[in-house]
């Protein structure tokens, strides 16, 4: 159940993440003013949902 639930999640993060127009956006601005901090936090929420599914993927 959690793999589904994380998959369209997964799928949303990584359009997001390679579009970097959404992320991008409003995000480089608040990234820039923040350093180093804003950055770790998306890349942790999506690392956690992520290797699950990519164990399952191997």
């Amino acid at each position: 159940l959690q793999r589904n639930e994380w998959d369209p999640i997964i799928e949303w993060a990584e359009k997001r993440s390679r579009s970097g127009a959404t992320l991008s956006g409003p995000m480089t601005m608040s990234c820039r003013s923040c350093g180093p901090a804003p950055p770790p936090a998306p890349s942790s929420s999506i690392s956690a949902p992520r290797a699950p599914q990519s164990s399952t993927s191997s």
